[in-house]
């Protein structure tokens, strides 16, 4: 494999010409923006190098990648005044295309710049000076590459020419027009670049003291691909000597066109180089192939070079920085590499201090067939500018990749942006996303994956990596994608969406089934400085190692609000969270909540919404799942390092791995370390575990603060080390927080205060001012009622389940009313005077003797009692009387 050596090749001026191989070494620069954006050809089918026609997808042919601005229909408009406006370029155009018949270069100028209102047809306004002789980029905007494919009364058109004139031109010419170009090749300045309408659109020298045709142009307006200047800034007259530009319409005196920018190329330092002008970037040598090839071959070294960063075998550059080793290179359409020359230089015709290595001052090929003769594909010379149509299997050219630019889109409408997002429709769109990741998209109807390729073998391939993540948005528009189904356990950031950096998500219903290895999650594996809003996951998700959570693995500097997950979470190490794997500085979780279980047999920090939880805030949030692992697990948050958790409540089970040594468990959370606030939250599940063990909090620390707060689950360890309320506290502060000491088991003092039953609950022997105390002043978070939350505090801000009963016979039902998500509803069943409980069924709940037991509310529902009447015990006496 030969490795790339960065030759320079100075292309030369008009007045002089050498020769120089040096190694130079090669300034870098800050990359422009573009100046102007390419058009398309126009070219729209593909033929392979016998001239058949073939379906383009994949052939890396112009019509199949049409790379640039497509063009506007109508292409022309007819301003009835005898000029046409190019809707694409701006440009406009004298209707009558052959006004002034066969003409000299010399007299072109003066019948162009004398043009005015009343003559040729026009009834502009216009006045001397108005009009001028185009140049040869702007004679060359006219020229439809793919005439050919384009319809002439019903029949190809087989012309350009007969192609402008279907666009309203009249009094078309068959034949070559003259441009106010010169031709800067010594030797060559007495001729001038003309355009061959008549036979496919060639650029190629006519002498000035010939006769051709002339058209007329003048600007009014800049189009979406505007024409850029040739870079002549020398004038000839018709012998090919040098004059004075000043007054002579010559192309360097006019200097039509967008300008460029400067410097106009910008070396990546990757062995890529940007062309600022067009954004295009090139492979810096431009004789990677290393020789000439056939057509068929300089597609397949393009591929070649996709798949590995050689062509023909030869190494393009050290591709280890990722530059020349990008997957969308693409051999150059017609338009594309015409927009490297520079007009004013020959040998090569290149813009003076370019950075390009090993160029060759002699043809290359481009992607674009000839459609005069569909075996032909058009080749663009680097000596001077001039192009033609070669066959496509008879003759050997040079090979130049490129990438980037304005590629068409696949999808169903829109322009990317985030007021006008590409709009999904179907799953080939939503994949195509991995090749638009700075854009915005909106779905437009609900998509299922379970389909080949992707509900088998790995399955779906993340979008977005590291390397190159997901910038853009992803609203979901209140859309389903259903039947995702990933199987890569060796491979890190494993979602919907591997990687995101600035990414938005919204308004989106996953249902999934994914295993991977690190920062796997049911929406994106990892998030840094997004935001995900409205966004409900079910499902299952399962990691090998670390960073696992329902809708996300890992995020940071990230909000997320008014999104769920009902996910089955599993991994095998570390930071695993029902809702997020590991949240870290900087995020924020609003009105959020999780419903599945969530585990980690050996490892730690597992929580309900969130395993690792640090310099962040968690609000108006809640768990259900039931969470179980071995060091820092909590029903809400396993390991909380700094933040504040607030007004949020966990109702799961926690518990350690069987057969494991675990500690630091929680009912909210496993550990609090300095910095952690937990403020007006509650847990009420059961809690099992070895050593620091509460009801709350597993452990707690210095600089750490529990305030309005309460527990009521059953809490049980193997040490001493146990609480109703927390496991053990290292001088962390604890203010009005609360444990039910008959339902915990506990009766610990100092680290959260008991209370009964009674004590807790309105509607019994209730004080609020004295078991609650500070809880009701001001604005508060909490609420308490007989018929809210069985008479526990419930915080306003969250959402409740309403239980009614609906009793038949004589009775009633104790603790219905409104009951956070997930709570548990005990509910007392007395029957009147002479009935007894017949039955009760409804919300799934379990009778047992006067009381009916429901233990986790997911909707509203009805439970339905029947007390039935006693029958009287009749006593009859031996004597008959009773």
């Amino acid at each position: 494999m030969k490795k790339q050596i960065r030759l320079l090749l100075t292309s030369l001026s008009p007045l002089a010409m050498y020769c120089a191989l040096s190694f130079v070494p090669v300034p870098l620069h800050t990359a422009h923006a573009a100046t102007v954006d390419l058009p398309q050809t126009g070219q729209i089918t593909c033929y392979d190098a016998a001239g058949t026609e073939i379906d383009c997808p994949g052939t890396g042919q112009d019509g199949d990648i049409r790379a640039g601005v497509a063009w506007p229909q109508p292409r022309f408009t007819d301003n009835n005044d005898g000029t046409l406006t190019d809707n694409l370029t701006g440009l406009v155009w004298l209707q009558n295309a052959n006004c002034n018949g066969d003409t000299y270069w010399n007299d072109a100028f003066t019948w162009a710049n004398t043009l005015a209102d009343g003559a040729c047809g026009l009834a502009d306004d216009s006045v001397a000076g108005d009009w001028r002789l185009p140049n040869i980029l702007e004679l060359e905007s006219l020229v439809n590459v793919d005439h050919g494919n384009a319809s002439c009364s019903g029949v190809p058109c087989a012309s350009p020419a007969a192609w402008l004139a279907t666009q309203g031109f009249s009094n078309i010419g068959y034949g070559y027009y003259f441009s106010s170009s010169t031709a800067i090749q010594a030797g060559h300045q007495a001729d001038a670049w003309t355009v061959d309408m008549d036979d496919g659109g060639d650029l190629i020298h006519g002498s000035k003291s010939s006769n051709y045709l002339v058209l007329a142009v003048r600007e009014t307006s800049t189009g979406p691909a505007a024409v850029w200047r040739t870079g002549q800034t020398a004038c000839y007259n018709t012998s090919g000597s040098l004059v004075a530009c000043a007054g002579t319409g010559q192309d360097a005196d006019s200097l039509a066109g967008a300008a460029w920018p400067e410097p106009r190329f910008t070396d990546n330092g990757d062995w890529t180089v940007t062309d600022n002008l067009t954004g295009l970037t090139w492979l810096q040598n431009a004789n990677c192939a290393d020789g000439t090839r056939e057509w068929p071959a300089a597609l397949a070294d393009v591929a070649e070079l996709n798949a590995g960063g050689t062509m023909n075998g030869n190494d393009c550059g050290d591709i280890s920085s990722g530059g020349a080793h990008q997957t969308d290179w693409r051999l150059p359409n017609y338009k594309e590499l015409l927009s490297l020359i520079d007009f004013g230089r020959y040998n090569p015709a290149l813009p003076t201090s370019h950075p390009f290595s090993n160029v060759v001052a002699n043809y290359y090929w481009t992607s674009t067939t000839g459609v005069r003769n569909l075996a032909t594909a058009w080749i663009v010379s680097l000596w001077d500018g001039y192009t033609q149509t070669r066959t496509k299997s008879d003759f050997t050219y040079y090979v130049w990749p490129v990438r980037g630019g304005i590629l068409p889109h696949p999808f169903a409408g829109g322009d990317g942006s985030a007021a006008d997002p590409y709009q999904i429709e179907t799953v080939a769109q939503l994949d195509a996303v991995r090749d638009y990741l700075a854009s915005h998209f909106i779905l437009t109807a609900d998509l299922n994956l379970d389909v080949a390729p992707y509900n088998d073998g790995e399955g779906w391939q993340p979008i977005g990596t590291y390397s190159t993540p997901f910038t853009g948005g992803f609203d979901g528009n209140s859309h389903i994608i259903g039947g995702l189904f990933i199987n890569r356990p060796t491979q890190d950031n494993t979602s919907l969406f591997g990687y995101g950096n600035g990414a938005d998500f919204a308004d989106l219903t996953l249902q999934v089934n994914i295993t991977g290895k690190s920062q796997v999650g049911g929406l994106v594996g990892w998030l840094e400085s997004g935001t995900i809003s409205g966004v409900d996951v079910s499902g299952t998700v399962q990691g090998m190692y670390t960073e696992v959570g329902g809708l996300v693995g890992y995020i940071r500097e990230t909000a997320i609000d008014q999104s769920s997950a009902a996910v089955e979470v599993s991994a095998g190490t570390s930071h695993v969270g029902g809702l997020v794997g590991n949240v870290q500085n900087g995020s924020s979780i609003t009105y959020c909540h999780a419903t599945g279980s969530v585990s980690s047999p050996t490892n730690y920090a597992v929580g309900g919404v969130a395993g690792t939880f640090w310099g962040s805030s968690l609000e108006d949030s809640y768990a259900i799942g039931n969470v179980s692992g071995k060091d820092s697990v909590g029903g809400l948050a396993g390991y909380y390092g700094s933040g504040s958790i607030t007004r949020c409540y966990a109702t799961g089970n926690v518990s350690a791995t069987p057969g494991v040594t675990s500690y630091n468990l929680g009912g909210l959370a496993g550990t609090a370390e300095s910095g952690a606030t937990i403020t007006d939250s509650f847990a009420t599940g059961d809690v099992n575990g070895a050593d620091q063990v509460g009801g709350l909090l597993g452990r707690q620390t210095a600089g750490s603060d529990v305030s309005k707060s309460y527990a009521t689950g059953h809490v049980t360890g193997t040490t001493s080390n146990v609480g109703g309320l927390i496991g053990i506290n290292y001088g962390g502060g604890v203010d009005a927080s609360y444990y039910n000491s008959e339902t915990s088991g506990q009766s610990d003092t100092g680290k959260g205060e008991p209370r009964t039953t009674a004590q807790m609950r309105q509607g019994m022997a209730y004080d609020a001012a004295a078991t609650y105390v500070g809880w009701f002043g001001g604005t508060p978070a909490w609420g308490i009622g007989e018929s809210f939350h069985g008479g526990y505090p419930y915080l306003l801000a969250l959402p409740r389940f309403t239980v009614d009963a609906a009793i038949t016979g004589s009775g009633s039902v104790q603790w219905t009313g409104e009951y956070p998500p997930g709570t548990s509803a005990e509910l007392g069943l007395v029957p009147g005077r002479g009935f007894s409980i017949s039955s009760a069924e409804g919300c799934s709940g379990l009778l047992t003797g006067d009381l009916y037991t429901i233990s986790s509310l997911s909707e509203d529902c009805t439970v339905t009692v029947v007390f039935a009447k006693k029958f009287p015990w009749i006593l009859f006496l031996p004597n008959g009387s009773r």
